[in-house]
């Protein structure tokens, strides 16, 4: 009954907060704020700019070159502005406050192994449900603004590295905040914290390079403001239900350390021992080693298909 109340007061609460919004928005449009031609109050006098303040456009991201750096930080004030992609990370709030109440209300209590897979595949939803539209199909999204990447002299390697760190901080940031929200409603070791955190970053660079190549393979032109394509093809549509398939068989292996430890325990009486955080931190290590290879061809494939690419995404211009 309260799992039942609380999930209806959040969606209460967030279906309110739009139609508030969408409101006062209709009033502005009907009084000329957008356009111009209503009567507008005084506007307030910016402040004055502080020549010391660095931008977000402006930071330079540690470890990356300065291509995929200035890639990365424009490509996220453009996702933090975008009103498409607010609704796709609104979608997995909405899943957990769902899911949350359905797991509240059963009387069972998982068992010490599977938690870490609970935690795993909470994190992993984000991923799934915001993710796939959003790397799936990113230069879709850049619509005209792709032809400043075609024109630009950066290496094509760096454009793609820039826009998998753009996504980082919404999907995984939000993915470990699950993670770590299902962790405190079913308590682990204290070793499957970091070990589930090292799976889901490890799961979120194998979804990149598989969202990399469907992005430079059949990406979709969307209409402007929303997630809607603005002209559906058979083979792009069939190419993105491929990907969803064949993604959790390529994310399975990360799982390994976790099958591992428990089949240690069952069988060698192993127990206690951090096996799936040290297996786990060797697999992100073989995972980032085998990420920047295929990110190297995968430059070179979007410099082979980048015209391409340009007239589909500008197609709806």
């Amino acid at each position: 009954m309260v799992a039942a109340l609380l999930g209806t007061l959040g969606l209460g609460l967030i279906g309110g907060l739009s139609l508030r919004r969408a409101y006062r928005t209709t009033l502005r449009i009907y009084t000329g704020a957008f356009t111009g031609q209503g009567r507008r109050a005084a506007a307030a006098p910016a402040p004055p700019l502080d020549p010391n303040r660095v931008r977000l456009v402006e930071r330079r991201l540690p470890w990356v070159s300065e291509y995929a750096s200035a890639v990365a930080t424009a490509a996220l004030r453009s996702l933090s502005r975008a009103p498409e992609a607010k609704m796709a990370f609104v979608a997995p709030v909405i899943m957990l406050i769902a899911f949350a109440g359905a797991t509240a209300s059963a009387a069972a209590s998982p068992p010490d192994a599977v938690r870490p897979l609970m935690a795993f595949g909470a994190g992993s939803m984000v991923l799934l449900v915001s993710g796939v539209q959003l790397i799936g199909n990113q230069f879709g999204y850049d619509r005209a603004g792709f032809r400043a990447y075609v024109l630009s002299p950066a290496p094509r390697r760096e454009i793609l590295l820039g826009k998998n760190l753009a996504i980082a901080p919404l999907g995984v940031g939000m993915g470990l905040a699950v993670l770590l929200a299902v962790g405190i409603v079913y308590p682990m070791r204290i070793d499957h914290y970091p070990a589930a955190a090292a799976q889901l970053v490890s799961a979120y660079l194998v979804f990149c390079l598989l969202a990399n190549a469907l992005s430079i393979l059949a990406p979709i032109p969307m209409a402007s403001g929303s997630l809607q394509p603005a002209r559906v093809k058979l083979v792009p549509v069939l190419l993105q239900m491929a990907f969803l398939m064949v993604l959790p068989i390529a994310v399975a292996p990360v799982l390994l350390p976790l099958g591992v430890e428990v089949l240690l325990a069952e069988f060698a009486d192993v127990r206690g021992w951090p096996v799936s955080l040290m297996l786990s931190l060797v697999v992100l290590a073989v995972t980032v080693f085998v990420y920047r290879a295929v990110l190297t061809r995968q430059g070179a494939w979007l410099a082979a298909r980048e015209r391409a690419v340009l007239e589909t995404v500008t197609s709806a211009e």
